[in-house]
């Protein structure tokens, strides 16, 4: 009976995956109007460097035929390299083809999670899990608009089943394209060394810096002055960063205490990773719980991006697929970790109209963060599981 209902749920949670995605796939919206139209200035455009005029950026988004749709081009040079192979199309068909390719991207992140964390894909965990992938909002939201999250997520699993199989370029490669693609990877990087991985962290930054390199002939070298003068320097403290769209520690602070978030967060920052380094020294217990550890730690680019959208949550599965094997396996009744697990989940993918508390006033302000909170206390409930002595091998 159990057996039953648990498969009725993925057989359910399929539908409504693909339900919610049959009539927005071809809806070109922002996020995939800045990667195309990006990579498409990137080829058809002697200096690339004018991408970087917003003007003249949505100026090329009305020539492409994209209606209605204006945005900011503030991603990496680099990353105008990740739509180059569709860029050519109309929009539309852009758009379609860049969702089908996420939607393998996705079901191959599930797939490799599922190994790295050593889950069976026929047990109650593993069916478990599943559901929870296919009703995960984040995910949904990324594929809705052509977000870049899902295949930066597939390319962490990748960079995980590297560091299990402690091969170097499975673990270097990926990650470097996650930096030079959105600049996502410092966390994971940091890790590599608080775990001595030094031959992959070097690889890691060699990787990135040739990739560099190699586009600088198409990029040019003023676009980068550019972009870390003009958009890396000045994201997190431009007023709209303390939007409630963005679920981040920098918007929380400068939106609810109207404070200089950088004091605060270097502060949270110094004992993430202090925190960090001494959970690390726990790994020998097992290569899993390392692997939930570094997770976790990889996560924390979310909170402390200047700015990140719930779609940006979608790099937290990681840490949802190693604590939730802890829960699933170790609990068999309710109890703290399993309500703590629910409530994020539930916080993190219920559709809240939390953009709507923008212009409240304290205290309603506070309802306004619920995927930050629902993300912190993931993040912290996997270092609590990590702690108990369950088994996670």
């Amino acid at each position: 009976m159990k057996k039953t209902l648990i498969i009725s749920a993925v057989i359910i949670s399929v539908i409504i995956f693909f339900y919610y995605l049959s009539g927005r796939t071809a809806n070109v919206t922002h996020g995939f109007t800045s990667y195309y139209v990006s990579s498409r200035i990137l080829l058809e455009e002697e200096d690339f460097s004018k991408a970087y005029d917003t003007a003249y950026f949505n100026l090329k988004i009305r020539n492409y035929g994209i209606e209605n749709v204006r945005d900011l081009p503030n991603n990496f040079p680099t990353n105008s390299l990740m739509l180059v192979p569709v860029s050519g199309l109309k929009p539309g068909d852009a758009k379609v083809i860049w969702t089908a390719l996420n939607v393998v991207f996705y079901f191959t992140s599930i797939l490799l999670l599922l190994n790295v964390f050593n889950i069976q894909f026929n047990t109650d965990t593993g069916l478990f899990l599943l559901v929870i992938s296919l009703l995960f909002l984040p995910v949904y939201h990324g594929l809705q608009l052509g977000q870049a999250y899902v295949f930066l997520l597939f390319l962490f699993t990748l960079n995980l089943y590297g560091l299990k199989k402690d091969k170097t370029w499975l673990i270097s490669v990926p990650l470097a394209l996650i930096i030079v693609l959105k600049g996502y990877g410092l966390f994971p990087l940091i890790a590599l060394g608080l775990l001595k991985k030094w031959k992959s962290m070097f690889t890691v930054l060699l990787t990135a810096v040739l990739i560099i390199l190699i586009a600088v002939p198409v990029t040019g070298v003023y676009s980068w002055n550019i972009y870390f003068n003009e958009v890396l320097l000045k994201t997190g403290e431009n007023p709209y960063a303390s939007y409630t769209a963005f679920q981040t520690l920098n918007s929380f602070i400068r939106h609810v205490f109207g404070l200089s978030s950088y004091p605060v967060i270097a502060l949270m920052l110094i004992t993430a990773s202090t925190a960090v380094f001494f959970l690390m020294k726990k790994h020998t217990r097992g290569r899993y719980s390392m692997l939930l550890i570094y997770s976790a730690f990889a996560a924390l680019n979310i909170l402390f991006a200047p700015i990140a959208e719930d779609y940006h949550y979608a790099l937290l599965l990681p840490v949802v697929f190693g604590t939730g094997k802890i829960i699933f396996e170790n609990y068999k009744k309710i109890n703290t970790e399993i309500i703590i697990f629910i409530v994020s989940l539930f916080i993190i993918s219920f559709p809240f109209n939390y953009k709507g508390l923008n212009n409240a006033s304290f205290p309603l302000i506070l309802l306004a963060y619920p995927v930050l909170y629902g993300g912190i206390l993931m993040i912290l409930l996997s270092v609590r599981v990590f702690n108990s002595g369950k088994n996670i091998a």
